[in-house]
């Protein structure tokens, strides 16, 4: 079965899955929540881009599989 990414029913799922993280982990207004696909390498491989001090250019070694 799929569901549009863009429908009001996969949206209120989201707006749903957010509101109880926000209350189960006390998470602030202030702070964003992203819901993101990849698993752990992607969000690994977004730490070093996070760290970047402005020069827009950045090393790092990958190593395993």
């Amino acid at each position: 079965m799929e569901m549009s990414h863009r429908s009001s029913v996969f949206q209120s799922i989201i707006d749903r899955a957010e509101s109880l993280l926000r209350d189960v982990m006390k998470i602030p207004d202030n702070y964003k929540v992203l819901f993101l696909q990849g698993g752990a390498s992607s969000q690994f491989a977004m730490v070093p881009l996070n760290l970047m001090n402005g020069s827009h250019k950045a090393d790092y070694v990958l190593t395993g599989q």
